[in-house]
């Protein structure tokens, strides 16, 4: 185990974290736009029903690992409702404690040991962590060939799975896992059904089992902009969905998620987690069947909390001479400064660390999530996450004005 944790590289929101710590304790006034903490509330209707819940003796015994039957039958009633998806929620669904949580689960149960995984780059570091902790090793694939001057960031599929395909050939052996995000962090790049329907028949062709972490369901700007990969025609006979109640829901600190999909990978979560956690405490699950069963407005309110600060905050760093993709789905927005202020500050980590001392405006570095080829250049990206109110974005975008004074 030694030598697995050796192959790890350190976490980089913990490292920014740390310097944001520091900062503050010397009297830094911090706008921390660098990691996905959701600020919204959580839904009251969910509140109620996990205080009362936890009154009842009985509710604070050992659960079911894979989760209370009408927890899951709420997760595929949502699925029927929001995606016209039918799950049989004894077979296809299972509770998790958190997406990380799942990932991991996924990949013990269904991962062998050695076995590669192919990962978009830039990409999740967690993704890559839950691979080399199952045992696997990573396959880098880069999103995208070059960036776009779009406003949005869409997947070119056939480019995506041509780079794929080329890496596939001559990788030994053959990865038998696909790991994917749409919508993606850090980037905010989409995809539609059609690139859904194209990766599954890929996937199919090449004996790829398909991994999809939809943290963001249910925060699309623009309709039909995050759809399911369980949409897609036959997408249940090579794969699963992971997604959890924190960003859409706003209850990160719940630590409740779910993977939905294909019955022999459910099966296998199962008997991992079997031997390695009693369950959900039994009133956050009730309390997430509520508000899953009656909590579309709060996910469709905070989806339109996240679609004004991703306009509001494109829009500012736009006009400071940044380039920055307007998400049309998910909380991040994926910029990069003007080359003077890139000669000026560095790239990478040292890039946001220069920001974040001269400005008090904290972010991630594009380099953390990996996607260094010459073309990517994600040295000089960097990401924001939206979980402010739009007076403190602006605070940041004035800070971040002063960098060209």
């Amino acid at each position: 185990m030694e030598e697995r944790l050796k192959t790890l590289q350190p976490y980089l929101l913990g490292e920014i974290s740390r310097e944001i710590s520091t900062l503050r304790k010397k009297g830094k006034d911090i706008v921390d736009l660098s990691q996905i903490k959701p600020d919204l509330p959580p839904p009251e209707l969910a509140l109620e029903v996990l205080v009362q819940a936890s009154l009842r003796p009985e509710h604070h015994r050992y659960s079911a690992s894979k989760g209370v039957l009408k927890l899951r039958q709420a997760v595929a009633a949502l699925y029927q409702r929001k995606f016209d998806v039918a799950l049989d929620p004894e077979t296809e669904v299972i509770a998790t404690m958190g997406s990380k949580e799942g990932m991991s689960s996924a990949l013990l149960g269904t991962l062998d040991p050695g076995a590669g995984v192919l990962l978009p780059s830039p990409g999740y570091p967690v993704h890559a962590a839950a691979v080399m902790l199952s045992g696997g090793h990573t396959i880098d694939v880069p999103l995208v060939g070059e960036w776009s001057d779009s406003q949005n960031l869409r997947l070119d599929t056939e480019s995506f799975l041509s780079r794929i395909e080329e890496i596939s050939s001559s990788s030994w052996p053959r990865p038998t896992h696909l790991i994917l995000s749409f919508p993606h962090n850090p980037t905010s790049c989409t995809l539609t059904m059609d690139d859904w329907t194209a990766i599954v028949d890929f996937a199919k062709g090449q004996s790829l089992f398909l991994i999809n972490d939809f943290a963001y369901m249910g925060l699309e700007a623009q309709p039909n902009s995050a759809p399911s990969l369980l949409q897609a025609d036959g997408a249940r006979d090579i794969g699963i969905e992971l997604f959890s109640l924190s960003k859409g829901y706003s209850l990160p600190g719940w630590r409740v998620g779910f993977g939905v999909g294909n019955r022999d990978a459910i099966h296998a979560m199962t008997r991992v987690k079997s031997y390695t956690d009693f369950g959900i405490f039994s009133p956050l699950q009730l309390a997430a069947t509520e508000l899953l069963e009656k909590g579309d407005d709060h996910l469709k309110t905070n989806c339109q909390i996240y679609s004004r600060r991703s306009a509001m905050f494109t829009e500012g760093l736009r006009k400071l001479g940044w380039f920055a993709y307007q998400p049309v789905a998910g909380v991040v927005v994926w910029a990069r400064p003007p080359e003077s202020l890139v000669d000026g500050l560095g790239q990478g980590q040292g890039l946001a660390r220069m920001i974040l001392e001269k400005t008090g405006v904290a972010c991630s570095p594009g380099a953390g999530f990996g996607g260094d080829s010459s073309k990517m250049d994600s040295g000089k990206w960097l990401r924001f996450a939206l979980v402010l109110p739009e007076e403190t974005l602006q605070v940041a975008l004035d800070r971040l004005a002063g960098l060209s004074n």
